[in-house]
């Protein structure tokens, strides 16, 4: 893949986008990298940030891009928090609204997208900037992160472990591949089966392949992880939530199942969607959605950080929220 420099920045769920997995937005800013200065965009208000690093600039090219390559729709709109028109401010953005939401894309889909787009923007003599987001989704897109290529059969493994309830298909999994049960939440039965099904298959355990594999970062990549205070960062978190009902993630939702979506779609599988269906089934009220979302926004953010701390070299910076302006200046002397 080649030496390519690379600045990636660390979004905790403070103002972000969530793709259609829970997982968040991943950008790539392209821009001119004549100037020894690498600017970054923000986990915190990021979408600002973003015209700031734009607004740095001398002059602007047309091949001066902001590359959005989410896991998105071309429907969903509050709980994704897509960037405006008007936040955009001219910036074009690329592979936002190319799926529907009855469509599936895969985290080898995203890698795949991520390298090409790297690829087309330091050909031009730019430096991609990334931000997000899903630690494994990153991950795979930066480092040597490998995918089996064998045959598979869903339909098949799905049909021969049908009685098994979550519970007992996890134990069945820590009893081949221990490491990877250690992993995997019993709740999450695709991925459970996904590994039971490699070890059937192969007769290697997935946690062994992933052994295999060196963990090299493919890029000179310099990783920025901005932070806040635990209570400040969740305040923001349930603020975000209210602001996604007033923008009308409520009617959003009520298109998107009257259109015979379901939660076994892996749209409706997001944080701020999934939490609709047993209000609709009459189990649980309003409040109770917005209570879930916020929960598990919170829960969300708190994998990320530990993800991030324990994965990746990253340099972290405490956010001045009275003047951001601040925090820009000092992530980019050390740039």
């Amino acid at each position: 893949l080649g030496r390519v420099t690379i600045v990636f920045v660390i979004c905790s769920l403070i103002s972000l986008c969530l793709d259609k997995k829970g997982n968040t937005f991943y950008m790539v800013i392209d821009r001119s990298s004549t100037s020894e200065n690498v600017y970054m965009m923000s986990l915190v208000d990021e979408n600002d940030l973003a015209e700031f690093l734009d607004e740095t600039e001398d002059s602007k090219t047309e091949e001066e891009q902001k590359v959005v390559i989410p896991e998105t729709t071309t429907e969903t709109t509050p709980a994704v928090e897509k960037e405006t028109e008007e936040e955009k401010e001219g910036i074009i953005h690329h592979c936002v609204d190319i799926l529907n939401p009855d469509e599936t894309y895969s985290v080898h889909d995203f890698q795949q997208t991520v390298r090409k787009k790297i690829t087309e923007i330091t050909q031009r003599g730019h430096v991609p900037i990334i931000v997000g987001g899903t630690g494994l989704y990153i991950k795979a897109a930066l480092y040597d992160y490998q995918f089996d290529e064998m045959e598979n059969d869903h339909h098949a493994i799905n049909e021969k472990y049908k009685d098994y309830t979550n519970e007992q298909l996890h134990d069945h999994l820590k009893s081949i591949d221990e490491e990877s049960a250690k992993i995997l939440h019993f709740n999450n039965r695709r991925r459970v089966l996904r590994a039971i099904e490699i070890y059937e298959t192969t007769g290697k355990r997935k946690s062994e392949m992933l052994e295999e594999q060196e963990h090299i970062c493919l890029y000179d990549a310099y990783f920025v992880g901005l932070t806040l205070p635990r209570d400040v960062l969740y305040e923001r978190i349930n603020k975000r939530v209210d602001v996604m009902m007033e923008n009308g993630l409520k009617e959003e939702m009520e298109r998107l199942y009257s259109q015979g979506l379901t939660r076994n779609h892996q749209s409706m599988k997001a944080i701020g969607y999934k939490e609709w269906f047993d209000y609709y089934d009459h189990q649980i009220d309003l409040n109770d959605v917005l209570e879930l979302i916020k929960k598990h926004s919170r829960q969300y953010a708190k994998r990320q950080y530990t993800w991030f701390k324990n994965q990746f070299d990253v340099h972290w910076y405490d956010v001045c929220l009275e003047n951001f302006s601040k925090t820009i200046e000092e992530v980019s002397r050390d740039l």
